[in-house]
């Protein structure tokens, strides 16, 4: 999956411009995958803040019936949410997630 380097949109394969904030994509994105899904887009939001802290560029997605109904799955439970991280990034991305929330 490819995401616009300054919106984080998700992109079409080989666009030159992101469709959401009309910018120039000047070089391949880097690919990002997902990692372990979270529980809610509150959790995801939580690891979110952190993998930037260290540096790590991220998204979150939630599930596309919650973004059907409007739901901005704040509440802790309920609202599946994915982050995407750079593949170079996946495995430190991982640890950091289960250094967080292992318990759950």
């Amino acid at each position: 999956m490819r995401f616009c380097p300054h919106c984080h949109s998700q992109l079409l394969t080989d666009v030159k411009r992101c469709s959401n904030c009309d910018k120039e994509i000047l070089s391949s994105p880097p690919q990002m995958v997902a990692i372990h899904p979270l529980p809610s887009k509150l959790y995801a939001e939580m690891v979110k803040e952190v993998l930037e802290k260290r540096g790590i560029p991220c998204v979150i997605k939630t599930d596309p019936l919650s973004s059907a109904f409007g739901s901005d799955g704040t509440s802790a439970v309920g609202t599946q949410a994915t982050i995407y991280v750079p593949e170079d990034r996946q495995e430190e991305s991982e640890e950091i997630l289960h250094q967080m929330l292992d318990h759950i």
